[in-house]
């Protein structure tokens, strides 16, 4: 089935194609989203208001973001959706990001294959192909994610997480940001944040950084990631200059750096 929002593009004042408010239990299945705002909205209510819900073998077209739920109107940290699954979705030359989300409780994200426009094209506003702040019980396994202008992966304020067996290309193109970034949890209860990983990613041509870890961090591994660097940084169209010297494989950036059980990489 063909989902559109109209005016078909490029128009400052485009609709979602899809809402979704006050609902579990949805699936979508073999959907094509074309030109929206946002393919599948999930709405800012403040609370946990929808979720247990699968977007599967669905393809994107043309839109600003292709699944989004912000936190713009109502200032909510907390929750909004838990449990769902993305699963083998082609987002295709994506405007803004591809997954966004702010407050959310178990999301699976496997199988997906993301491209923004060409490095070519030097596109203005592209950024992420998956940013998620405030997550717990978060997997993302096994994606293929093409040519982001900023970071391919961005997680924020992040509980029991899995990173794992991603490919990721040219990434970084038009911001100075790692291919991967994860940005610490709250300095709570160690207990709560252990179990994250960011494993087996084969990351190819990153034009500053592979991974950065920053913040505060605790029970985090890092390891058998394969970082590979293009030596003339072609892809790269940005403003802020990155010297050879700063392109590294692994950052990490932390006030409160743990070491032994709590930091592995």
């Amino acid at each position: 089935r063909d989902l559109h929002s109209f005016p078909t593009r490029r128009s400052s004042d485009l609709d979602n194609c899809v809402e979704i408010e006050n609902t579990f239990s949805v699936y979508f299945d073999r959907c094509n989203f074309k030109n929206g705002k946002a393919g599948v909205f999930f709405a800012d209510k403040g609370i946990k208001h929808s979720g247990y819900s699968k977007i599967t073998n669905c393809n994107f077209y043309y839109n600003d973001y292709c699944v989004l739920l912000d936190n713009n109107v109502s200032n909510y940290n907390g929750y909004q959706v838990a449990d769902l699954l993305i699963s083998n979705c082609h987002f295709h030359s994506t405007q803004k990001n591809g997954i966004y989300f702010v407050g959310i409780d178990g999301i699976t994200i496997v199988e997906n294959t993301a491209f923004f426009g060409s490095y070519s094209l030097k596109e203005a506003n592209k950024n992420n192909n998956v940013y998620i702040k405030n997550c717990n019980f978060t997997i993302i396994k096994g994606n293929n994610l093409f040519e982001s202008g900023a970071e391919a992966i961005k997680l924020i304020n992040y509980k029991n997480t899995n990173v794992i067996g991603n490919n990721i290309a040219w990434s970084g193109q038009r911001l100075k940001t790692p291919a991967i970034y994860l940005g610490g949890t709250t300095q709570g209860n160690s207990s709560e944040f252990v179990n994250s990983n960011i494993e087996g990613n084969n990351i190819n041509c990153p034009c500053y950084v592979g991974i950065k870890v920053d913040g505060y961090v605790t029970g985090l591994s890092v390891k058998g990631n394969q970082i590979l660097f293009g030596g003339d940084n072609l892809y790269y169209y940005g403003d802020e200059e990155i010297l050879l010297s700063e392109r590294r494989s692994i950052v990490t950036r932390s006030e409160e750096r743990r070491v032994g059980k709590e930091c592995r990489s």
